[in-house]
């Protein structure tokens, strides 16, 4: 069937090119761009990944994840010589329930090397803390912390503030009640889930961490 109005001799009719019209481009005039299907992630609410002073620096912070697998690590070196202390006090209640006695020597050699032990690891730690900013656990996953504007943090900030007067408070608080001593402990831990990831230990210290 040929269209009634159309101009093209033998041009057949097709019914469906109504629904679909054809739009030209406008002489030195480009099509309009297609509108963004999705958000920026910086305009997103809490996936912003820098605050001022980082993006100043280009530092980033270390992630959650990042944190709480380098405490771990930490924990479970501190946790070693532990197990010397165990293996001694065990022995020496099975030979008591036997009427034997431990001999002393063995005993104090198993402290002697837990104590040991505990001097190498702490050694390490606050020669990396004071070099570095990073303790053998945040060395091991890449972290390290610094001052909010990306410089170093000194030793004294490191040991004194961020894990000296810590301990202090703490000690404080549960001179006062224990409840107090275990309610600051984990307002340290979920301040981390703060816009700036800072625990409050990092709070008390002014400082921040980040990917190393």
């Amino acid at each position: 069937m040929i269209a009634p109005n159309d101009t093209g001799a033998g041009r057949e009719w097709n019914p469906y090119e109504l629904a679909t019209p054809i739009v030209r481009e406008a002489a030195g005039q480009p099509l309009p761009t297609p509108l963004a299907r999705s958000r920026p992630a910086d305009a997103m609410p809490g996936r912003r990944a820098y605050t001022a002073a980082q993006e100043r620096d280009e530092t980033v912070l270390a992630s959650r994840s990042a944190r709480l697998r380098a405490a771990l690590i930490d924990a479970v070196l501190w946790c070693i010589p532990l197990v010397f202390v165990l293996r001694a006090v065990t022995q020496a209640y099975r030979m008591s329930a036997l009427g034997l006695h431990m001999p002393l020597g063995l005993f104090a050699s198993k402290m002697v090397v837990a104590l040991v032990l505990w001097a190498v690891l702490a050694a390490w730690n606050i020669a990396w803390l004071v070099q570095r900013g990073q303790s053998v656990g945040k060395r091991l996953v890449g972290i390290r912390i610094v001052r909010p504007d990306g410089s170093p943090a000194s030793a004294a900030r490191l040991l004194l503030m961020r894990g000296g007067a810590f301990m202090v408070i703490n000690r404080l608080l549960m001179g006062i009640h224990p409840l107090l001593a275990t309610s600051f402990a984990l307002a340290d831990v979920l301040f981390i889930f703060s816009e700036s990831r800072r625990c409050l230990h990092d709070r008390i210290a002014d400082t921040i961490v980040i990917n190393a």
